[in-house]
């Protein structure tokens, strides 16, 4: 199967008319507004969050940045079907058999974790090397040793519960089922950019920038063809909850 990637599938299968694509300037805007907004969030909001002893990252979690993200969706979706429908603005709504699923997820799971496990080191150097300087705020779970165990169970079940589940649901509805067929490029262009631009926007982790897009490029790829919106939902769940039970681990050791 070739890669379609400017198509709407319905849950019937009924493959509706590709969407009309955005132009570079919305899509780039599109893209890099949301990291934007949850840099500027998470910083605005340090201060508050040390002083009521929670660490200054926690911003990171708890950005309302996804309400907007899923907010924009949904207004597309009522001005488009006239009722709170996302029907025509996400795509790849076909469904794989639940076993088959389960095993795609299961693969593309230990495919990334080995990609992980293998850029670590990379990570590290390119972050205590060049981006050393970035702010507590935007350095993730890296300030949470030494906290009591209440703090923890906040900032670890926050953790869990948004970047988790909520957070890889709304991202992936908005970047990959509603932005990847509308992107003003076509095919493996298409999954490159998507890609690359998703990357990006995680402003407060330039030293997974090659991590992160090549995890979505294999995830990309794997909807384009398998055309499941649940598989890169799930996939990226299951990986934002490896890289929180790393950092808890992390956390616990020091």
């Amino acid at each position: 199967m070739g890669l379609q990637v400017r198509t709407i599938d319905n849950a019937d299968d009924v493959v509706e008319a590709a969407p009309q694509q955005y132009p570079w300037g919305i899509t780039v805007l599109l893209f890099l507004a949301p990291g934007a907004l949850t840099t500027a969030f998470t910083l605005l909001t340090a201060s508050f969050f040390q002083q009521h002893g929670l660490p200054a990252s926690l911003g990171l979690d708890v950005s309302p940045v996804v309400v907007l993200e899923i907010g924009y969706l949904y207004f597309l979706g009522i001005r488009r079907n006239g009722r709170l429908s996302l029907a025509g603005v996400v795509g790849y709504r076909r469904r794989m058999p639940a076993l088959r699923l389960a095993v795609v997820v299961a693969v593309l799971f230990l495919v990334g974790a080995g990609i992980y496990l293998a850029l670590a080191p990379v990570s590290d150097y390119i972050h205590t090397t060049l981006f050393a300087w970035m702010p507590t705020a935007l350095s993730g779970g890296t300030e949470n040793s030494g906290r009591s165990a209440g703090v923890l169970l906040i900032v670890l079940g926050t953790n869990f519960l948004l970047n988790g589940f909520v957070t890889p649901m709304v991202e992936e509805l908005y970047f990959r089922e509603h932005l990847l067929p509308r992107m003003p490029v076509a095919g493996w262009m298409a999954i490159v950019v998507n890609a690359a631009l998703f990357s990006i926007q995680h402003f407060w982790q330039p030293e997974l920038y090659l991590l992160v897009f090549l995890l979505q490029v294999i995830n990309i790829t794997a909807l384009t063809r398998l055309r499941d919106l649940r598989l890169p939902i799930l996939l990226h769940s299951l990986l934002n909850i490896a890289g929180a039970v790393l950092t808890l681990g992390a956390t616990l050791g020091r």
